[in-house]
């Protein structure tokens, strides 16, 4: 019972490091994929009235798009892994409380 406990703990510190891991590095590249965002929003309402008169509202759309679209790529999958994260703990935890009930070793609180 001990090792499949060891086992358990060990695949679940694996799955945490991970997730962590994953979770920063997406951190990382959705804020650097925010910068041009804020950039060009800078530049558009500082030169909302020229992008009017060039008649370049279009391109701006479609490079504002693009950027946007980038973003919420990263923030997405970020938001994705840690709620996996969050999704695995309650397995993990149920787990072992199970073990403990097979091993007689229920654990009560004090009122």
């Amino acid at each position: 019972m001990i090792a499949v406990l060891a086992l358990a703990g060990t695949i679940y510190a694996l799955c945490v490091r991970a997730v962590d891991q994953a979770n920063r590095e997406l951190k990382r590249l959705a804020n650097n994929a925010q910068s041009p965002v804020l950039s060009l929003l800078g530049e558009a309402f500082q030169g909302r009235l020229l992008l009017q008169a060039m008649q370049c509202d279009a391109a701006f759309h479609s490079w504002f798009a693009q950027r946007v679209d980038r973003l919420q790529s990263f923030t997405y999958t970020q938001d994705s892994v840690l709620h996996w994260g969050l999704l695995i703990r309650p397995f993990s935890v149920c787990f072992e409380a199970r073990q403990d009930a097979r091993e007689g070793q229920v654990h009560t609180h004090p009122p």
